[in-house]
């Protein structure tokens, strides 16, 4: 999970999991490259995120994870990668208003306006890279917008997400914890 050539080509190396069996067992963790296997672990309610060991609800090691040091994590409550239902489904069911079909709707104007405002800020450009200049800004920049994120910040902000992506990783080297950490901290 750390080899920069399996990074970038990990095909091969999910064809072999795939053989392995439905799971392959790891140095951390049993992994699988099966399909039905993650629907299957993902909606079996014996399984789950939170530490059933500690009995401790997700707000309360919240309330535990402030006192200890650096920011709080993309897998600690209350964010949804954190919790297990009911409270994950209580807090999806507000989330998923602000992604309804109608609220999506209503974005679809200002999403085309950003998109060729971006396009035409391009447009005096001899040559120029698509993904950091619109690929990635478009997106951002509706995100920056629902969150009241001013548009001059929406390369930090961006640059801040990508950090804290980082922390989502199994695996993830020491060199990049120390980003990651302060990507989260910065959003």
């Amino acid at each position: 999970m750390v080899d920069p050539e399996l990074v970038a080509d990990p095909y091969d190396a999910y064809d072999e999991v795939r053989a392995a069996g439905p799971f392959l067992i790891g140095q951390m963790a049993l992994a699988t490259a099966r399909h039905d296997v993650c629907t299957a672990v993902l909606r079996n309610p014996h399984l789950g995120v939170e530490d059933r060991r500690t009995q401790m609800p997700g707000p309360v090691r919240l309330a535990t994870r402030l006192g200890g040091t650096g920011p709080i994590m993309p897998i600690d409550p209350p964010s949804l990668l954190g919790l297990d239902p009911p409270s994950h489904t209580r807090i999806r069911k507000l989330v998923t208003r602000a992604f309804s079909a109608r609220a999506i709707e209503a974005l679809r104007e200002r999403t085309r306006n950003i998109s060729e405002e971006l396009l035409h800020d391009l447009a005096s450009e001899p040559a120029v890279d698509l993904v950091p200049r619109y690929a990635s800004l478009l997106p951002v920049t509706v995100i920056c917008e629902l969150l009241a994120v001013p548009a001059h910040m929406r390369e930090q902000f961006l640059s801040w997400g990508d950090e804290a992506a980082l922390s989502l990783d199994i695996g993830l080297p020491l060199r990049d914890y120390r980003p990651a950490e302060s990507g989260v901290a910065a959003l």
